[in-house]
């Protein structure tokens, strides 16, 4: 009895040691359950590599574990043995009843404690068959994306947490099928380069919010941008994509879209990619802006390119796009000038990137409605991004929909430069933006939206405009020019007028919104907020 005894004693620490070094053990497995078995002779691929035999690499690290459904069925670790070239499945056992099952198969990283799944599952065949040949071996995939939550925007930074993303698959993708992507209070937005009205431009995959939910899917090749209120990591699993081509569209056949040819796209594999095209990427850090594309394109990043086959920029006019291998390195100096627009009771409200290193130019995005209240117009289009030398001068268009005050304040960001001048075309302000960082002022839906000036360079006056001819100095209106100055108030009504022969004062007028018509040589109108 006691030599029984103790070797019931000794069975039990053995299973309990493999309990205990297992992660897919069932204890409650007997495989006197199952009237067969096949034993597995494989070496394994995760995502398209080898497990190979390396420093890194050790006994009891990668565990495969064989599944009917749910049901475990078997499991066994990779083992090296000298003269092999990858370490092996060496003959684990899959218990079953009958033949001609599917049999799932999952990998366990024990140092990483990430788990992979089978591509293809294996077919279970006659009692004792080995699965082991030339070219055979059990591929695996997984692909991760780390995602930060959401932060919202403060006085000094846009919000954070907001990613362009693309799917690595193969395959069209179920958003229901990635791992935490619908988790938490999340968004999901596909592009639509149709939207004219701005809050079309993203569509919401929640069938919950405002928009109506598409049902898209992830699909490869393109970009989407995402946001999670919580830190999640995204996960794939699927065959890989090998496609590194994209086909841009170009949708121009409904009139008032100003976002036609801007393609959202994405870098659809697991390694660093690269393409010969201007591109633009969401900020490193996750902000709410994106900026002009240097060095590499991140795996399962999502960019902006621009497709005109009328275009003056050669590379703008092909509409394909090739993501190749690249060895170049992301720069780490951002050359721009950062402009922020903050309302003085609330947080930022928009943001406005100058750059000046090559590259294209970029239209404005929105999420919501009343987001975008600064853009920069460039040939009848209005964008956010433009690129451009120190000698440049800028279009800040502005607009708002309520009555208040705004600032608008400058972040250099590394960009050599020596002068910048912000000109208020309404009260004829020259606000010195390296000396001064902010300018704060007074704005009404009815202003002009051609409010702004940014300039780069030194050229004198500001009246050199020539659609500006007044300004407000303290409790008087500035006018310079010839001829009769007509006043109008908003509506059109008639005010008052007079007579103009040089640079003289008059008199303000009550707080509001004016049109000055100057009648001369030439008629000016200008549009005038006394305050």
């Amino acid at each position: 009895m006691k030599k029984v005894f103790f070797t019931l004693i000794v069975l039990v620490v053995i299973q309990s040691i493999c309990a205990q070094t297992s992660h897919y053990l069932d204890p409650n497995f007997n495989d006197h359950d199952y009237s067969l078995h096949m034993d597995i002779f494989s070496p394994v691929s995760i995502n398209g590599a080898m497990v190979i035999n390396d420093q890194n690499y050790e006994d009891n690290v990668y565990e495969v574990g064989f599944f009917v459904g749910t049901v475990y069925r078997g499991h066994g670790f990779l083992t090296y043995y000298d003269g092999d070239d990858y370490p092996m499945l060496d003959g684990p056992s899959v218990f079953f009843t009958n033949t001609n099952e599917d049999v799932y198969c999952k990998l366990y990283d024990h140092r990483s404690g990430l788990e992979y799944l089978c591509l293809e599952p294996l077919k279970t065949v006659q009692e004792g068959y080995d699965y082991f040949g030339d070219g055979f071996y059990l591929s695996f995939s997984l692909y991760t994306i780390d995602i930060a939550s959401y932060t919202p925007h403060t006085s000094s930074t846009s919000a954070g947490g907001w990613y362009l993303i693309a799917s690595p698959l193969a395959d069209d993708v179920e958003p229901t099928t990635v791992v935490d992507m619908l988790s938490n209070d999340y968004d999901l937005y596909y592009f639509d380069q149709t939207g004219g009205d701005y809050a079309k431009e993203w569509i919401n995959y929640k069938a919950s919010s405002s928009s109506t939910n598409p049902g898209f899917k992830l699909v490869p090749g393109q970009g989407y941008l995402y946001a999670n209120s919580e830190d999640v990591t995204l996960k794939f699993y699927g065959e890989q994509n090998t496609n590194n081509e994209v086909t841009l569209l170009r949708e121009s056949t409904v009139a008032h879209a100003k976002m036609a040819g801007w393609n959202l796209i994405g870098n659809s594999s697991n390694k660093v990619k690269t393409i010969d095209r201007p591109y633009f990427r969401m900020n490193p850090v996750g902000r709410a802006e994106l900026i002009a594309g240097t060095g590499n394109i991140d795996a399962m990043e999502g960019i902006f390119v621009y497709y005109d086959p009328e275009d003056e920029n050669v590379a703008n006019r092909e509409n394909k796009v090739a993501f190749t291998n690249s060895g170049s390195k992301r720069s780490e100096d951002d050359d721009m000038v950062l402009l922020t627009l903050n309302r003085n009771n609330g947080g930022a409200i928009d943001r406005v990137i100058v750059r000046f290193d090559e590259g294209g130019t970029l239209p404005k995005y929105t999420l919501r409605d009343n987001s975008t209240i600064i853009y920069i117009p460039q040939a009848d289009r209005d964008y956010a991004v433009v690129k451009g030398s120190a000698t440049n001068v800028f279009p800040v268009n502005f607009k708002t929909e309520d009555f208040g005050t705004y600032t608008l304040s400058a972040d250099i960001a590394g960009a050599n430069v020596d002068y910048m001048h912000l000109i208020d075309k309404i009260t004829g302000e020259d606000v010195d933006m390296l000396l001064e960082g902010e300018y704060s002022f007074v704005a009404a839906p009815v202003d002009r939206e051609d409010r702004f000036i940014l300039r780069l360079n030194y050229s004198g006056y500001f009246n050199n405009e020539s659609d500006i001819f007044a300004y407000q100095n303290g409790s008087d209106i500035v006018v310079c020019g010839e001829g009769t100055l007509q006043v109008f108030d908003v509506m059109g009504r008639y005010v008052t007028s007079y007579e103009v022969n040089g640079v003289q004062s008059i008199q303000a007028m009550p707080m509001g919104v004016y049109i000055f018509r100057m009648l001369g040589d030439d008629v000016k109108t200008q549009k005038i907020y006394v305050r």
